[in-house]
């Protein structure tokens, strides 16, 4: 009776395994590709915070100061809503991925589970197949 439980068990944790092996696949594929734009995004700025530096640097008096800071405000105004559109695109990307990742595993672990519940049972009450 332990090692018919145990066996069961085994095999319940097999169907369970596969799943969850292909869901930190598919994780670990998001966030490699999350954290690669994410590095874009920061050189993105870097490079344009030192090209804003280099103009400051140039800068020789007040109105050239006030014409200045006038294009670095909307230069960094746009460089924001570039960075969280690319940002929401990315997050909107990865909820469509995760949303059919998840309904495709519990599905499947769903199945798994019912098949070796019935067999359980089949198991259990070989006399209720025979009629």
């Amino acid at each position: 009776m332990y090692t018919e439980e145990f066996q069961r068990w085994l095999n319940l944790n097999k169907y369970l395994t596969t799943p969850v092996t292909i869901w930190n696949k598919t994780l670990t594929n998001l966030y490699e590709h999350s954290a690669e734009h994410q590095l874009d995004l920061l050189g993105e700025n870097f490079s344009r915070i030192s090209e804003q530096l280099k103009k400051l640097s140039n800068v020789k008096n007040p109105q050239e100061y006030l014409q200045f800071q006038q294009e670095m405000i909307a230069d960094n105004m746009h460089a924001t809503v570039h960075n969280m559109n690319v940002l929401l695109r990315e997050s909107m990307i990865q909820l469509e991925e995760l949303t059919k990742l998840i309904s495709a595993l519990s599905e499947q672990s769903t199945n798994a589970v019912k098949n070796n519940v019935s067999k359980s049972k089949k198991e259990k009450n070989p006399e209720s197949n025979n009629n």
